[in-house]
C-alpha cells in the first residue's frame, strides 16, 4: 500500500552526510562500523469501544494491520517505529474521557486516535495539548477549527452524503421520501442537511423519524412503521407510502428498521448513508438499496486505474487475508494512522506541536479517499463519494 503525498522532505542530504561520515571514519583508520541504533518508538494512543457491537473492533483490526505497513515502509520516517497503546472505552462516556486524559498525560504518547464519544472530545478540546484524530461524522467535533486546534476528524461528511443521496433519488424519479435517522449528533446533522438537499432537488420529505441510540428492537420497529401511518404523514402526494425511505442509522439499527418496514408491507426502495452498512456482503432484504459510500467499498471488484485505486485494492485484500472478511468502517482508522505517520515524517519530529502544525497541511490520497486538512478545515475527507447498489449479495 502506498500513500501519495503532496510534498515530502528530500533525504539525499542526510544520506550523503552519512556516507561522508563513514568514509572519513574509515580513512582515519577506524575499520569498525557503528552499531545500528534501535528505532525511536513513536507511541500513538487509541481510545475505542472494543466491548460493544459496533465499529470499534474494525478500527482496532485496521490499526493493528496498518501499523505493520507503516513500520515496514518507514512511512513515519527512517529510524522510527510506531507503536499503539490501545484503551477500551467500553462505550462509556466517562471512561472515554478518562482514557483521553490518561493518554494526554503520558509524555510518550505523541497523538491519539479516538472513536465512540464525540462529546468527550468536544468537552476536552479546550484543554488538549496533543493531536487527536476522532473517527466520527459529527461536525462539531472538529469545527470550528479555531476552537478545535488539536482536534481533527476523519469520518463521513453529512452535507456531502446528503447532497449525493438527494441527487441520486431525484435521478431515480423519487418524489416522496421518509427519513429515519439516528438520534445522535451525526443522525441529526444528516437529517438537517438532507432536508435542505431534498428541497433543492424537488423531493418531498413525508416523515422525519428520530431513533434514540438506546431504543430496543420493539421501539425501533414501531418507530419505523410510523412512516407508513397516514395519520402521521404530512404529504398529500404519497397514498401508499413514500417512494423511498432513507436510512441514516448505524448498521444494527438500519437492519432492524429495514426488516420492520418490509414486514409492515413497505415495498419501495431504501437509500442509506454509509454508516448503515458495515460489511461488503448484503442480506436479501436489502436488495436494490442504494448506498452512498467511499471507493474502497468496491476496490476489490474493479480494475485499479490509478496508484490510489491500487493502494485501496491492496488494503482490502490485505484486510480480508488477515481477518477473513472486510468491514467498511476500517478505512477511517487506517487513514488516521497514515495521516499521523505522514505528518510525523514531514515534521521530522515527534513533538506534539510540530505534528499538529503539519497535520494542517495534509494532502494525501488515503485508503478512504482524498484527505485534506487546512488551518480552517479539520475535517479530512474531500469528496470521492460513489453510489452503490445492493445486487445479489454484494454492494456494486
Amino acid at each position: 500500500m502506498s500513500v501519495h503525498r503532496s510534498s515530502f522532505r528530500p533525504r539525499t542530504g542526510r544520506l550523503a552526510a552519512a556516507v561522508l561520515a563513514a568514509t572519513v571514519s574509515m580513512a582515519a583508520g577506524c575499520g569498525v562500523w557503528p552499531t545500528p541504533t534501535a528505532p525511536e518508538p513513536v507511541v500513538v494512543g487509541v481510545d475505542v469501544n472494543l466491548t460493544d457491537r459496533g465499529p470499534g473492533a474494525a478500527y482496532d483490526n485496521a490499526l493493528r494491520l496498518v501499523v505493520e505497513q507503516v513500520n515496514e515502509r518507514a512511512l513515519a520516517g527512517a529510524g522510527r517505529r510506531v507503536e499503539l497503546r490501545v484503551l477500551d472505552n467500553r462505550g462509556d462516556r466517562a471512561l472515554s474521557a478518562q482514557n483521553l486524559a490518561s493518554l494526554a498525560a503520558d509524555p510518550q504518547v505523541v497523538a491519539v486516535v479516538t472513536a465512540g464519544c464525540g462529546a468527550c472530545v468536544v468537552e476536552a478540546a479546550g484543554s488538549l495539548a496533543l493531536p487527536v484524530i476522532a473517527l466520527t461524522g459529527e461536525e462539531a467535533v472538529a469545527a470550528p477549527a479555531v476552537q478545535r486546534r488539536w482536534v481533527f476528524r476523519l469520518g463521513p461528511n453529512a452535507v456531502d452524503d446528503a447532497d449525493a443521496l438527494a441527487a441520486t433519488m431525484a435521478g431515480d424519479g423519487v418524489s416522496t421520501v421518509a427519513v429515519i435517522a439516528a438520534g445522535d449528533a451525526y443522525g441529526q446533522d444528516g437529517a438537517r442537511w438532507f432536508a435542505a438537499a431534498a428541497a433543492r432537488d424537488g423531493l418531498e420529505v413525508t416523515a422525519m423519524v428520530e431513533v434514540p441510540a438506546t431504543a430496543d428492537q420493539a421501539t425501533v420497529t414501531e418507530l419505523a412503521a410510523s412512516v407508513l401511518d397516514r395519520r402521521r404523514r404530512t404529504s398529500t402526494r404519497d397514498t401508499d407510502g413514500p417512494d423511498a425511505v432513507l436510512l441514516w442509522l448505524p448498521a444494527p439499527q438500519a437492519a432492524t428498521v429495514a426488516q420492520g418496514l418490509r414486514a409492515a408491507g413497505y415495498r419501495g426502495r431504501f437509500y442509506a448513508d454509509m454508516v448503515a452498512a458495515d460489511e461488503l456482503a448484503t442480506p436479501e432484504w436489502l436488495a436494490g438499496t442504494r448506498l452512498v459510500a467511499t471507493p474502497t467499498a468496491v476496490a476489490a471488484e474493479r480494475i485499479a486505474a490509478s496508484p490510489a485505486a491500487a493502494a485501496r485494492q491492496e488494503w482490502v485484500l490485505a484486510y480480508v487475508s488477515r481477518y477473513g472478511g472486510y468491514q467498511l468502517h476500517s478505512t477511517w482508522a487506517a487513514d488516521a494512522l497514515l495521516v499521523l505517520a505522514d505528518a510525523i515524517d514531514r515534521a521530522g519530529s515527534t513533538d506534539r506541536a510540530e505534528i499538529r502544525d503539519h497535520l494542517e497541511y495534509t494532502r494525501i490520497d488515503g485508503i478512504t479517499g482524498p484527505i485534506r486538512f487546512t488551518a480552517e478545515q479539520h475535517s479530512g475527507l474531500a469528496g470521492g463519494l460513489v453510489i452503490l447498489t445492493a445486487i445479489g449479495d454484494r454492494w456494486q
